[in-house]
């Protein structure tokens, strides 16, 4: 696997949980779909890749994430309660089996956008990487 793709399908994961049971209905209602990845930032560095072909499902709390011959499945937590809103992540299934993230999300429109910390680093508090940070930034598109 590339080093970054792990990064890239990470970036997908998105999950879903108890604060404010309706807010939380709510917005998973406007998650779910597929999803292609538009760009990748890691550490201030942006990716210069194609991820036209990379996709990411939501369904329900779940996520399939397909960036080019790695894939991953997990389960996601929200809140929309907090600002910025909030995503947990967990891979249950291929690529990274057993990794956990948390991250920050924004989602408008059609476009949705996560940057999230790995390992045992603080959630970010907002959307930008830095080089050393330990944070990626991914931007999706809602495909139709």
């Amino acid at each position: 696997m590339n080093p970054h793709g792990g990064i890239v399908l990470l970036a997908g994961l998105l999950l879903t949980s108890a604060p404010g049971d309706d807010a939380v209905k709510k917005e998973l209602a406007r998650l779910q779909g597929k999803w292609q990845t538009v760009s990748v930032e890691i550490d201030g560095r942006r990716l210069e890749k194609d991820f036209s072909e990379d996709r990411l499902i939501m369904k329900a709390n779940t996520f399939l994430l397909r960036a080019g011959m790695d894939s991953m499945q997990g389960v996601f937590t929200i809140d929309p309660t907090r600002t910025p809103k909030t995503i947990d992540e967990e891979v249950t299934a291929g690529a990274h089996k057993g990794t956990k993230v948390a991250g920050i999300y924004e989602l408008d429109g059609d476009t949705l956008k996560v940057c999230y910390a790995h390992g045992k680093k603080e959630r970010p508090k907002e959307f930008k990487t830095a080089p050393g940070s330990g944070l990626a930034l991914v931007i999706y598109k809602r495909i139709k």
